[in-house]
């Protein structure tokens, strides 16, 4: 039916992604507005209070500043993700290294295990093990 499976729990009709979802495993940043909302701006990971009373007084609940390594496995865990994987070149251009380096023990492992692919640009999960992603993704927690 010309569904493309473009993320590893969903699919889409070329040109209807969830633009959402893509936000979180780009690992962009987006602002939450209102009662319980999340964002992720300039590194700092935030949630708003979810009483209005408390909302009105304080809208933020709590929020954390994600470090470049933090962020770094974030891209990596969130992008992987993604049926077509990481980009190596968006990594070198946002952090100014090489996931292939940063990452080598893992990502080393995993293309020996042939789990992780490297094709071009791209580090991806094998499509044959996708059932396993869970493993692959806990190494950058």
């Amino acid at each position: 039916n010309n569904y493309i499976h473009y993320e590893i729990s969903n699919y889409a009709k070329k040109g209807f992604e969830s633009l959402h979802n893509l936000k979180y495993w780009n690992e962009d940043e987006y602002i939450g507005i209102g009662l319980s909302a999340s964002g992720f701006v300039d590194g700092v990971r935030y949630t708003n209070n979810k009483g209005i009373n408390s909302y009105f007084k304080s809208f933020l609940a709590e929020s954390e500043i994600i470090n470049q390594e933090g962020q770094k496995k974030e891209f990596m865990m969130l992008g992987l993700r993604k049926i077509e994987g990481i980009s190596i070149k968006e990594y070198e251009k946002r952090y100014n290294s090489n996931p292939l380096i940063d990452f080598k023990d893992i990502v080393d492992k995993y293309l020996n295990y042939k789990f992780l692919i490297l094709e071009n640009d791209h580090l991806r999960i094998a499509k044959d093990k996708l059932f396993i992603a869970n493993v692959i993704w806990s190494e950058f927690v």
